[in-house]
């Protein structure tokens, strides 16, 4: 019989394709935010499922690391602790929609395995594992908190089941993914609050100095990175190509305010 704390990390070179090593990918980035002035997080919303108003908040390193350095590792406590605070901002956005109920989860069931050795696994060829949370809005499922968008999803006191595997609630039996225009609005409404809430007296009071929210405006990256004459290299930066070059990701980041710098520091040369 086994005893004590088993379990691996995988090792593995994720190929440059891979949807994890860019943050942008997808296009349902919403902003980028630093913690403590060191640890960076991406928002986007969730881009396979749409009920709830799915969002994720993943951990994507410090300035001018290699994406992969987050992949399939323990996590430090104030790396813990910064996806806590930016999750806890996000919480708070979904009230600002009129949302009455929040949840969220430390999940990353897709990265984990037991072997047949009752070794578990974390991370796999397929999926790395990664500090991230995910963030859904529960309440009236017909309901529009987003102007046009229904909630879906289950009536509250359901359990809302992520991989939506569970045929016999309704809600429950799949996922539901965007429609283009709704997810354009989806996108406008989430930025729009988080944009005024960072802003706000309120954001000061309970946030201070420890959070540096930056809204995501997407741009012709490559063309602007050849402007600057990047070379391109086999490292991926802040969920982004070093081919993109990280002047080109903060020239396509509006800052929530003029006091509120960029949190990229550029690469050296």
């Amino acid at each position: 019989m086994l005893s004590g704390n088993i379990h691996k990390y995988m090792e593995h070179t994720y190929p440059e394709n891979h949807w994890a090593l860019d943050s942008t990918k997808e296009g349902t980035c919403v902003a980028f935010i630093k913690a403590n002035d060191k640890y960076n997080y991406a928002l986007k919303l969730n881009p396979t499922d749409k009920r709830g108003y799915r969002a994720l908040v993943t951990y994507v390193g410090m300035d001018d690391a290699d994406i992969q350095s987050t992949f399939n590792r323990q996590y430090t406590l104030r790396e813990q602790k910064g996806l806590s605070s930016v999750t806890t901002l996000m919480v708070e956005i979904y009230k600002k929609l009129g949302l009455p109920i929040v949840q969220t989860a430390q999940a990353g069931n897709n990265a984990h395995s037991l072997d047949e050795f009752g070794i578990t696994q974390i991370g796999n060829t397929k999926e790395p594992s990664m500090l991230h949370t995910h963030i859904w809005g529960r309440g009236n499922p017909k309901q529009e908190y987003i102007p046009g968008i229904p909630l879906e999803g289950p009536k509250p006191g359901e359990m809302f089941d992520m991989m939506a595997k569970t045929p016999t609630v309704p809600g429950n039996e799949r996922k539901m993914p965007w429609d283009p225009k709704q997810l354009e609005k989806g996108l406008e409404i989430f930025k729009k609050t988080l944009h005024e809430y960072a802003n706000s007296s309120e954001f000061r009071q309970e946030f201070g100095k420890a959070l540096k929210v930056n809204i995501w405006k997407p741009g012709n990256l490559f063309e602007k990175a050849n402007q600057l004459n990047f070379s391109r290299k086999d490292k991926f930066i802040l969920g982004l190509s070093a081919s993109v070059g990280l002047f080109a990701l903060t020239n396509n980041l509006l800052s929530t305010s003029t006091s509120i710098a960029s949190p990229f520091t550029p690469p050296k040369p």
